[in-house]
């Protein structure tokens, strides 16, 4: 059975050490206890969701610090601890004002000390997390009612940020990705610039059509007109870096600049191969033949995401079938397996679109008579 205190990793190399924090901690957290920074590292990478993280500055391998650094790269809301001797105090102080080390814990401990600097951490913890998940709802909140006005206005833009999203929110989840939500939100607005454009020219973009020079250019404005309508909103930092740097090149060749890979943000290179996969399946090509084309460019893409990306790509999965139904049957939770489109050559939704409530009411008020008539395919869960 999981257990619902909160998980502390402690690291120090003396097994007296480590035996203390069991006999003082043990009743109160979840400890997993390791005796060098290598071994600490890969309990960060393997076993997500530390509270804290309380590391000796001397270990065998790696000092303190430069655990606690890697422990913020990869678990930023694990508050971190250092343990050190009087003699090590001025390193500790160092630690703590460059923002690794949330509280400096001295040896020889106390238990009183020690449980009142962990319980410090564990509450330090709670409120990141609170805050975050306050910032991530209040953002998709707000997002999700743009994209419901961008459904009114441009179906293919908004049918294109849905299945970018579902695509991107996978491959992050395999790259374990920190504060996915960033590169969520910024595949749902990669097209907010579509509504600026004729909706033909949309149409024939997704569809691979040749366009001329303005056109083509009117296209290539479409990264930095998002990244401008995002401008004022906060906290979307993260969010309009990876949508200015979606389209660089892995291995750093070609305009806008000649980046180095590790400089390119993890979204980006996510985005970026999830935006061409869904561009090639809207020019006709099947999965498989997407990512062929897709691994016939070399350097384009992250090879290790690219790899990831195929084991993971697809609507259709365990627990996901395909149904064929009339327009006014479909039901709330589906999610539509092609482009709704008028005898006259309109788009109504784009495939990839979820069922929402305001679709459900266009459905059955104003295309109430198309909806009768017109069959489709949609994705569904299976029972």
């Amino acid at each position: 059975m999981k257990s619902h205190l909160p998980a502390i990793l402690c690291v120090d190399d003396d097994a007296s050490i480590l035996s203390l924090l069991q006999r003082v901690l043990g009743t109160r957290y979840e400890l997993t206890t390791v005796r060098s920074g290598a071994d600490a590292i890969a309990a960060l990478q393997y076993k997500p969701g530390f509270a804290a993280v309380m590391s000796d500055l001397h270990l065998p391998d790696l000092d303190g610090i430069a655990v606690l650094c890697e422990a913020e790269q990869i678990a930023p809301n694990a508050v971190r601890l250092l343990l050190s001797g009087a003699a090590d105090l001025e390193d500790a102080i160092s630690a703590i004002n460059k923002g690794h080390v949330f509280r400096y814990v001295s040896k020889p401990m106390d238990a009183s000390t020690l449980l009142e600097q962990v319980g410090a951490a564990v509450a330090q913890h709670q409120l990141l997390v609170a805050e975050q998940q306050l910032l991530e709802q209040t953002v998709q909140g707000a997002v999700r009612a743009m994209t419901e006005l961008v459904a009114l206005t441009c179906p293919a833009a908004h049918g294109r940020g849905t299945r970018l999203q579902r695509l991107v929110a996978d491959l992050a989840a395999i790259a374990k990705m920190p504060s996915r939500w960033e590169v969520e939100v910024a595949a749902l607005l990669s097209s907010l610039g579509f509504v600026s454009l004729p909706a033909r020219l949309v149409q024939r973009y997704l569809a691979g059509d040749e366009l001329d020079g303005p056109e083509q250019a009117m296209i290539d404005r479409l990264p930095s007109i998002t990244e401008g309508l995002l401008s004022a909103i906060p906290r979307f930092e993260g969010v309009r870096a990876i949508l200015q740097q979606q389209f660089l090149r892995f291995d750093g060749v070609g305009a806008p600049r000649a980046p180095k890979k590790a400089e390119i943000p993890l979204g980006a290179r996510i985005l970026h191969i999830a935006s061409d996969f869904d561009l090639l399946q809207c020019r006709g090509l099947e999965t498989a033949a997407a990512l062929a084309e897709m691994r016939a460019r070399p350097g384009q893409y992250d090879p290790i995401l690219l790899r990831q990306f195929e084991e993971t790509v697809g609507y259709l999965g365990p627990g996901i079938r395909s149904v064929d139904l009339l327009l006014q049957e479909v039901e709330l939770g589906m999610v539509f397996g092609q482009d709704v489109v008028t005898p006259g050559g309109v788009l109504l939704i784009a495939r990839g679109q979820d069922v929402t409530n305001a679709l459900l009411e266009r459905i059955h008020g104003h295309w109430a008579e198309f909806a009768s008539g017109n069959r489709l395919r949609m994705i569904v869960a299976a029972a």
